[in-house]
């Protein structure tokens, strides 16, 4: 997957993450910093940083479509009103909630990156997966 500026698909990972890390929480406190060190680790570790980017632009398309159908205010942010919400292990990632693919905060209901835990995880992608709208998603 191509990603601005440059920057391979971690970076641009890991910026996207940030900024929206400043938006929901209002700084990088050293929760979210420590959270999102160890997710970033697992992610490299099993390449999964274009994997995670794809969804983002299904998600970024589900949010144009539902503006589009006056479905959704566009002065709010992708995390403030994500066009699906999250299933499976997507719940459980921080990143996931950063990037919109899940619209539970792991952080206040105390959730661990559950989709790698030792041994279960070989070279099958992890169960990330978002529902959107039947009207949403028939446009997208």
């Amino acid at each position: 997957m191509a990603t601005p500026g440059g920057l391979t698909q971690d970076a641009w990972l890991e910026k996207l993450c940030h900024e929206a890390a400043i938006r929901r929480y209002g700084s990088i406190t050293p929760e979210v910093q420590q959270r999102l060190a160890e997710e970033f680790r697992l992610i490299k570790k099993y390449n999964l940083a274009g994997f995670l980017l794809l969804y983002h632009e299904v998600i970024k398309l589900g949010r144009d479509v539902m503006i589009q159908q006056g479905l959704s205010d566009p002065s709010l942010t992708l995390e403030e009103n994500p066009p699906g919400r999250g299933r499976g292990s997507s719940v459980s990632l921080l990143i996931g909630y950063l990037i919109g693919l899940s619209h539970i905060d792991p952080l206040q209901y105390k959730t661990v990156a559950g989709a790698f835990p030792a041994g279960r995880y070989n070279d099958q992608r992890p169960g990330y997966r978002t529902s959107i709208s039947r009207a949403v998603s028939a446009k997208i």
